[in-house]
């Protein structure tokens, strides 16, 4: 009897190891598909994460491409943008198109001919990325308050230059109130404030535009 008992307690340990064993290799399948689960969906939150960084930064390339092309119609697209005759216009604008020319990489500026009024505060804004040609000028004078009312005196004020620009205009009598007869600046005096460089006809855009400059003249 003692004997048939020790065989059924051998038997009934024998049967629960085998399915403990079996229990656990089968909670370690488990456990790997959803280690896998988790795995696969971490890449695919990192992927999309990657994907909507790329979006947002196309987002803000275009938004500031659109600022400067506002303001200089030929920039379309990244890459250096020449400027052969620029009247100025709203002060805000070139200011706002001299911040996203700083903060867009390719963007650069070229100043081939006449850069006037709030042009020429553009090229001095973003001057870590503007170069200038032998054909370049700026033109000066005091800026004025486009919202002033009819029968009230205009109020003029000295453009938002950096020191070296004031004081050379400060040198050269101040910042005129006479439009018809603005300060010039020619290539002699601005290439002591601006890099100078050359135009030529080859494919943009370079990885550097202010370093051996090349652009399609338009």
């Amino acid at each position: 009897m003692g004997k048939v008992i020790t065989v059924f307690l051998c038997g009934f340990f024998l049967i629960f190891s085998i399915t403990f064993l079996n229990i656990g290799e089968s909670s370690k399948v488990k456990l790997s598909g959803i280690d896998k689960s988790l795995e696969d969906f971490a890449r695919d939150l990192i992927s999309r994460n990657a994907l909507e960084r790329k979006l947002l930064e196309q987002i803000r390339i275009n938004s500031n491409i659109a600022k400067v092309s506002r303001v200089v119609p030929r920039c379309k697209t990244v890459g250096p943008c020449v400027i052969r005759k620029n009247n100025g216009g709203i002060l805000e604008e070139f200011q706002a198109a001299a911040k996203a020319v700083l903060e867009t990489n390719g963007l650069a500026l070229i100043i081939d001919g006449d850069c006037m009024s709030a042009c020429a505060v553009l090229a001095d804004m973003a001057r870590p990325k503007v170069c200038i040609t032998e054909h370049a000028m700026f033109w000066f004078h005091k800026g004025y308050n486009r919202n002033f009312k009819p029968g009230k005196p205009l109020f003029r004020f000295d453009p938002p230059h950096a020191q070296d620009i004031r004081s050379w205009v400060k040198y050269m009598g101040g910042f005129p109130t006479d439009d018809a007869h603005m300060l010039k600046m020619h290539v002699t005096e601005a290439k002591w404030h601006w890099p100078m460089c050359k135009l030529q006809t080859v494919p943009l855009p370079r990885p550097n535009p202010l370093k051996g400059l090349t652009a399609i003249a338009g």
